[in-house]
């Protein structure tokens, strides 16, 4: 029964995994592409690279590129380094 069951499930979990392609990624007309995160995104500002490689890769296509990008930032939407937090936290020029 155990042998019958696993078969069937291993039968099941291969058709899925043939069954489930990722679709082609492409960029169509008038597409607008944002790019979220940390330093690595804010850089790009300043070189580009990503957006020259997509453009690229579809010039026919006017695909407008934002780069949202924020040193420091963060997955839980912290924009500061817990150092920075704790020395704003104890204040340190108003103890005088």
């Amino acid at each position: 029964m155990r042998t019958g069951c696993f078969s069937l499930l291993l039968l099941l979990i291969s058709t899925v995994a043939v069954a489930a392609e990722p679709s082609k990624f492409e960029l169509r007309d008038g597409d607008r592409v944002v790019f979220l995160g940390n330093t690595l995104i804010e850089r790009e500002q300043k070189y580009g690279h990503w957006e020259w490689m997509l453009t690229m890769a579809w010039p026919d296509r006017n695909v407008t590129f934002r780069n949202l990008g924020w040193s420091g930032d963060t997955v839980w939407g912290n924009h500061e380094p817990a150092s920075a937090r704790r020395l704003t936290a104890s204040r340190p020029s108003s103890n005088k």
